[in-house]
């Protein structure tokens, strides 16, 4: 049927528009990561992972078709769930999904539904330990080349809690003081090197930043320790992870050193008179900013021992702004706080999850539902990484996934499969069409 809307004054002739095109999607560029699901077998993989209760009498898609529908859609930025009812005859969702050799339409949004909310805590696990497989296996070439540089490996892991705040009656969506909100309280980790997401895993809301932390850690060490004999671990996190019993975890492993900043008291404050200039690094910069790095000993109430403490003073126009660091690290001051501050990287990342990926929409009932919307969340963001790979050299290489879906996702095209071949057929306008050889060559 054709929709069709006449404009009279609008241009020097009337204006006739139809929505008649039905080979015709506005999310053409989707097929760019057609090869990047089929490089990390991503599909095949999470399937694996997920039960499938239908029987088989009355099973229409199959099971690793729904997942791959789940996953572009929101690739293509289409979190809700509702957004199936019209994309499952998008020609282009057809195509990346079931193949050029079949006419059906995709499955259904009750379907799709049902996949999301028939998984359980323990396949969720598994999705986790999934995405520390593809971490180990993305940068398998840059460790083999590091090995055969420096004999050994460092890794960088980067710490971080985020809040993801809910409006319904989410299972373990409680309070959280902090963030003043009714949320829950994902960990994110992240290679300090190039920003690779490690994993993403979902908590409630009320959990302290080191709750189930060690445990992911221990397995995420003895992952990386199976391939790699000798492995150096830098550890960097906020001061929401200042714990006695995480610094204990830390400071077992022989292999790493941590970088965790303080929350200021008055404790510290105190120790911070004769800093500015006694055994200090002193570095004056443009605009009369003075940086101070010193350090001491310092041991909190609830600490058993002493430790390190790095300090940072910085005066500028607008005031004092004091830093601290505990660290088990040997480096200068100044090279600690530099150190340090590179773990900002991973707010990117966030950021890019949460708004971009589809990590805030958890608005399913069950904890465990949600569970699995974040974990494909992290998927995507995996995905939009390794994209970003093949953008190397070119303009975009370093933007946002919001950019990258609009340049090259949000294509309009019209698709015509015929017995020898699928062609798409693209405006030559479109500014982001003199990039398709390369990011498909590579």
């Amino acid at each position: 049927m054709t929709n069709e809307l006449i404009f009279e004054d609008v241009f020097d002739k009337k204006l006739d528009i139809e929505f008649s095109k039905s080979d015709m999607s506005s999310d053409s560029g989707l097929i760019l990561f057609k090869p990047i699901l089929k490089k990390l077998n991503l599909v095949s993989k999470i399937s694996d992972i997920l039960h499938d209760p239908r029987h088989p009498l009355y099973i229409t898609h199959s099971h690793q078709e729904l997942v791959e529908q789940r996953i572009a859609m929101m690739i293509a930025g289409y979190n809700d769930l509702n957004d199936n009812d019209f994309l499952r005859k998008d020609p282009a969702f057809k195509l990346f999904t079931k193949g050029a050799n079949s006419s059906l339409d995709l499955a259904s949004t009750p379907t799709i539904f049902r996949l999301d909310n028939v998984v359980t805590i323990s396949e969720c696990k598994k999705m986790v330990e999934l995405q520390v497989a593809l971490y180990l296996e993305r940068n398998q070439k840059r460790f083999n080349e590091e090995m055969k540089k420096n004999s050994f490996l460092t890794i960088s892991l980067n710490l971080d809690p985020t809040d993801v705040t809910t409006y319904g009656e989410q299972q373990l969506a409680l309070f959280n003081g902090y963030y003043g909100d009714k949320c829950f309280l994902p960990m994110v980790i992240t290679d300090g090197a190039n920003g690779d997401l490690i994993c993403g895993f979902l908590r409630p809301g009320t959990k302290h930043a080191c709750w189930c932390l060690e445990s992911i850690l221990r397995r995420l060490f003895n992952r990386i320790e199976e391939k790699y004999e000798k492995v150096h671990y830098h550890v960097r996190a906020d001061s929401g992870f200042q714990k006695e019993s995480f610094f204990s975890f830390l400071e077992r492993k022989a292999n790493l050193t941590y970088e965790i900043a303080l929350a200021s008291n008055s404790s510290l404050k105190k120790m911070t008179k004769g800093c500015c200039y006694t055994g200090a690094e002193i570095i004056f910069e443009e605009d009369n900013v003075l940086k101070t790095y010193n350090e001491f000993g310092y041991k909190a109430d609830s600490w058993t021992h002493f430790r390190r403490v790095v300090i940072k003073i910085e005066i500028n126009r607008h005031g004092v702004d004091v830093r601290f660091i505990a660290t088990n690290g040997t480096s200068s001051p100044l090279k600690t706080l530099e150190s340090y501050h590179q773990r900002c990287n991973i707010e990117n990342r966030i950021k890019e999850l949460k708004n971009h990926a589809g990590g805030s929409r958890l608005s399913a009932s069950e904890f465990s539902s949600n569970f699995f919307r974040f974990s494909l969340a992290c998927f995507v963001v995996i995905c939009f990484e390794e994209f970003k790979k093949k953008l190397t050299g070119i303009k975009f290489e370093n933007c946002y996934i919001s950019t990258i879906r609009e340049k090259f996702i949000k294509v309009a095209g019209i698709i015509k499969i015929s017995l020898r071949r699928v062609l798409l057929e693209l405006s030559r306008n479109h500014p982001s069409n003199e990039y398709w050889g390369k990011i498909l060559s590579t």
